[in-house]
């Protein structure tokens, strides 16, 4: 499967737990120089998330832990980004809160 399909079920209309984890493990073979290309959006679908703690959120911080400067800085902004969002704000901060205790 190709990262743009495990991309699209990533998507609210995918919320299986499963389906999720797989695409997680799609996107786990991405390089660093690739995967920052498509972070915005893979930051994007931690709103679609059923828990705070899912596969893709692991996947996002053991990304940023191992490249801080290739995607963990670009993490941290793109989190920051979604701090409005009353919706969203809970996870989006709680995310960012781990990602800084971690480095």
């Amino acid at each position: 499967m190709s990262h743009l399909l495990a991309l699209e079920l990533l998507d609210s209309k995918y919320p299986d737990y499963r389906v999720r984890e797989y695409a997680v493990t799609v996107l786990r073979r991405l390089p660093d120089d690739e995967l920052r290309l498509y972070l915005l959006q893979i930051t994007q679908c931690l709103k679609y998330e059923s828990y705070h703690d899912s596969p893709l959120c692991r996947f996002l911080m053991e990304r940023a832990l191992k490249a801080p400067y290739e995607v963990g800085h670009h993490l941290f902004w793109h989190l920051k980004a979604e701090l409005h969002s009353p919706f969203f704000s809970e996870r989006f901060a709680l995310v960012l809160e781990v990602s800084l205790a971690l480095h």
